[in-house]
């Protein structure tokens, strides 16, 4: 139970992550500035994404990592 709500919210976290990443893409005024929002982001949403499916779903998290 307690597994389910961590990693739906970690997934969710991730998404945001994402969204963010992407409005990142579009209100930087630079190249620079652009490439910096979009990998943080993406990197922090994705590590978030996988580390929410790991929880939600222990047997997957060793696959999910990989």
């Amino acid at each position: 139970m307690i597994n389910e709500i961590i990693g739906i919210v970690l997934m969710v976290v991730g998404s945001l992550f994402y969204v963010l990443a992407g409005l990142g893409l579009i209100r930087m005024p630079d190249v620079y500035n652009r490439i910096q929002a979009g990998t943080k982001a993406t990197t922090l949403g994705t590590f978030s994404c996988i580390l929410g499916v790991g929880i939600y779903e222990p047997s997957w998290l060793v696959k999910a990592l990989i």
